[in-house]
């Protein structure tokens, strides 16, 4: 059994452990119940093979690409293939050395149809969550996430005890994966997981992680604060991704709002570009399946401004938006009083259609990005119905983690 989730030690991305295999098949050669080391180095899962390999006979098929050459794992139910990564022959047998990889990660094991319960680990989650959080989906499903490790640790304890099929954990989990991205601004790797059978057997191994941006986190709504909320919160999350059009919308937009944080110490132009994209899929999904456009209505003829202006107006977004926007307030000034859904419209243009008369400042940019992700996040918040309290992340002066109410008048 791959090792507990519960004894996960993580020291600079490395972790070392055994997998056994009931075979493993390199070119025509085949080797029975073997034990080879497993690390995880950063995103990725690495196969100690050099074990097994014989220096004179198997170095050949090395680089080979016809089927002979080929190298098969297999475990329980799972048959995976092998890819060689890196092979170092370069002072004999003595140094001889060659790691691997297997064809997909994370790499799922499965040895029942269902299971009754999992135990997983969240590497790179939100930061600030200090205690035990229980996050309900309807009446039988929920995760429980446990901080381990170190205040602000990179990773963290999920158990569940409802029921599902081993071969849709992926899908059981998603909600999850997708609310951790919202909390966290970016991706979360989701991992290193049993599964146990009705029986008490083991059900499932995961070996490997989801995709996850590690280390970066893009301070948002969420902060120590907001944790006694998050059961609240994830209810109605949950609730909204039902596999209607708003769950499409809601996940569209959030691939933006990934993208524009990730990017945001590379390149505040990709940043707002991004932030603009998940304001256009929000925006529609409001104006068309909620507001009730339609015909001309919803059409291209209508500027993006007054469709973002008409969708915030509809959820109820009270606030004055641009109020924690200095130097926008300035240039809106200089532009006959630009209100802020033309200010943000502005910028976006400018950025992709260059103007030798304007170029943008870069407070302007990091205020119009602070705010395009506000209303981001506050859209989403509208669009499953949650009012209260979260950071505004506007307001990057002064003590972080100042707050807003969100009370909407709709």
């Amino acid at each position: 059994m791959l090792f507990d989730p519960e004894n996960f030690q993580k020291d600079n991305y490395e972790i070392n452990f055994g997998l056994g295999l009931d075979r493993l098949k390199i070119g025509e050669r085949e080797e029975y119940n073997i034990s080879i080391p497993v690390c995880y180095t950063g995103n990725r899962i690495i196969l100690d093979l050099t074990g097994q390999f014989d220096f004179n006979s198997d170095f050949n098929i090395i680089g080979d690409s016809s089927t002979s050459a080929r190298i098969y794992a297999y475990r329980g139910k799972c048959r995976f293939e092998v890819l060689v990564t890196s092979a170092n022959a370069s002072l004999g047998p003595s140094t001889f050395s060659v790691l691997a990889t297997p064809d997909r990660e994370p790499l799922l094991i499965p040895h029942t149809e269902n299971y009754v319960s999992f135990k997983a680990i969240m590497l790179s989650p939100p930061k600030l969550i200090e205690r035990e959080v229980n996050l309900t989906v309807g009446e039988d499903r929920s995760f429980v996430l446990r901080p381990m490790g170190k205040k602000g640790s990179e990773y963290l304890l999920v158990t569940s005890k409802h029921r599902g099929a081993t071969d849709e954990i992926f899908k059981d989990t998603r909600v999850l994966n997708d609310f951790m991205l919202f909390m966290k601004g970016t991706h979360c790797g989701f991992g290193h997981s049993i599964g146990i059978a009705e029986s008490g057997s083991t059900a499932f191994e995961m070996i490997g992680f989801t995709r996850h941006d590690s280390c970066k986190h893009s301070p948002n709504w969420f902060d120590l604060h907001a944790q006694s909320r998050l059961p609240e919160i994830f209810r109605l999350f949950a609730s909204s991704f039902d596999g209607s059009i708003r769950e499409r919308a809601l996940r569209q937009a959030l691939n933006f709002y990934r993208a524009s944080n990730a990017s945001r110490d590379v390149s505040i132009e990709m940043s707002i570009i991004a932030a603009h994209g998940a304001l256009e899929a929000l925006t529609n999904f409001i104006l068309e399946y909620q507001a009730g456009w339609f015909g001309s209505l919803s059409t291209e003829r209508i500027s993006f401004c007054d469709k973002l202006r008409a969708a915030s107006a509809y959820i109820g977004i009270s606030d004055q938006i641009m109020k924690h926007s200095e130097n926008l307030e300035r240039l809106s000034r200089s532009r006959n009083n630009m209100d802020p859904f033309e200010i943000l419209s502005f910028i976006r243009n400018k950025i992709v259609h260059q103007d030798p008369k304007y170029l943008p400042k870069g407070l302007e940019l990091h205020e119009a990005w602070l705010m395009m992700q506000w209303l981001v996040e506050v859209l989403i918040f509208g669009i499953i119905g949650y009012e209260g309290e979260i950071v505004d992340r506007r307001i990057y002066r002064g003590w972080s983690g100042q707050k807003c109410t969100l009370k909407f008048r709709r």
